[in-house]
C-alpha cells in the first residue's frame, strides 16, 4: 500500500486529529487518583448508609427523544454493536432502511433492511419519504424512512440507526434531534482483517472499502462521539453510556425549574437558574469521564502514516 505523507507534514493537523495514532501502538500512560484506583474510574456503594434514596415522584420531565446514529467504515462493527444495544435497552427501536442491494447471508425483508428495486426507491425519493438517502460505493441506494422515524420520536422513544456518513450528514441539517456517533476498529490492519473474515466480498471490494474508510475518517470531527469497537461488550458499553448521557443534557429537560419546585410557571431568579444548569451539566460530565479516561487514553501518540 503507498504510503502517503500528508499528514506527516503538518504536525499541527497530527496534534489536533482524533485519529492520532490509529496505527501506532504506543499509549500514554493511565493517571491514578489517590485511592490508587484510575482517575474518574471509582465508584460510590450502592448500599453506602449514608446516601439516601428517594422514593418521591419526580416532576422534571424530559423532552421528546432523539435519534442515534451510528456511523462506521465498512466492517467497522456498527451492525452488531446496534444489534447488542438493542437487546439491552427498551426504549430504542432500530429504523429499518431501504436498500436497493442484495440480502446478504440470512438478512430478511423488513427485519433488517426493505429490500426494493431502482424503481420503487426512485418513487419514494419522489414522494419525499426519505429523511436521508445517498449511494453507497457508487452501486446500492441507502434511505431512511421519515415517517417511521417522527413516529416513534412522538412516543417518546429512541430511534438508533447504522448509516455511513452521507446520510449522517444530510440528517444533521434537518430539524431531528440527534446524536451522532462514530465507531472505529483499533487499527487499519484490524479493518481489513475483518473485512476478509467476513467472506462476502472479493479482494477488488476489500480495497474499494478500505479506500473508501480513509475518506469516511475525516468526517471524524463532525460526530459528537467516537468509540474504538476493540473489545465488543466494551464498545456497547461506551454505547449504552452516551446514550444516558445525552438523555440527560439540559437542553433535553422541559422547564426543569418549574418541575423541580413543583410549580407549573417559570418562577426563578437567574442564580438560582445557572445553579441548576451546572448541577445537570456536572453530572452530564460524571458520566462520560469514566469513558473518556478509559477510551481517549488508549489512543497512541502521534500518527506514523496515512491510514
Amino acid at each position: 500500500m503507498e504510503r502517503n505523507t500528508d499528514l506527516e507534514d503538518s504536525p499541527d493537523l497530527i496534534n489536533k486529529s482524533p485519529l492520532r495514532g490509529w496505527l501506532d501502538h504506543e499509549s500514554p500512560s493511565i493517571q491514578y487518583g489517590r485511592s490508587g484506583k484510575p482517575a474518574f474510574c471509582r465508584r460510590i456503594q450502592e448500599d453506602n448508609p449514608r446516601i439516601k434514596h428517594s422514593t418521591k415522584t419526580i416532576l422534571i420531565a424530559k423532552s421528546s427523544s432523539f435519534l442515534i446514529i451510528l456511523s462506521a467504515p465498512s466492517g467497522g462493527g456498527k451492525s452488531t454493536i446496534l444489534n447488542e444495544v438493542l437487546l439491552r435497552a427498551s426504549n430504542i427501536d432500530y429504523s429499518v432502511s431501504y436498500t436497493t442491494r442484495a440480502p446478504r447471508g440470512a438478512e430478511q425483508n423488513g427485519i433488517h433492511y426493505h429490500f426494493v428495486d431502482e424503481a420503487e426507491f426512485e418513487r419514494r425519493v419522489a414522494d419525499g419519504d426519505f429523511l436521508e438517502y445517498a449511494k453507497v460505493f457508487g452501486k446500492s441506494w441507502y434511505g431512511t424512512s421519515i415517517s417511521f422515524i417522527k413516529s416513534r420520536l412522538t412516543r417518546s422513544r429512541h430511534v438508533i440507526m447504522d448509516i455511513d456518513v452521507q446520510g449522517a450528514s444530510q440528517i444533521a441539517a434537518t430539524d431531528i434531534p440527534f446524536v451522532k456517533i462514530f465507531i472505529i476498529p483499533p487499527s487499519m490492519a484490524v479493518l481489513k482483517d475483518r473485512l476478509i473474515k467476513r467472506g462476502t466480498d472479493s479482494m477488488e471490494d476489500i480495497q474499494r472499502r478500505l479506500d473508501t474508510a480513509r475518506e469516511e475518517l475525516r468526517c471524524i470531527p463532525d460526530y459528537e462521539y467516537l468509540v474504538i469497537n476493540d473489545d465488543l461488550d466494551q464498545a456497547v458499553d461506551d454505547v449504552m453510556a452516551i446514550v444516558r448521557a445525552e438523555e440527560n443534557r439540559s437542553n433535553r429537560i422541559i422547564k426543569p425549574h418549574a418541575g423541580f419546585f413543583g410549580t407549573g410557571e417559570y418562577m426563578i431568579d437567574k442564580k438560582i437558574e445557572g445553579f441548576l444548569e451546572k448541577a445537570n451539566m456536572n453530572y452530564l460530565f460524571c458520566l462520560l469521564s469514566k469513558l473518556e479516561s478509559q477510551r481517549i487514553n488508549q489512543f497512541p501518540s502521534y500518527v506514523k502514516q496515512k491510514f
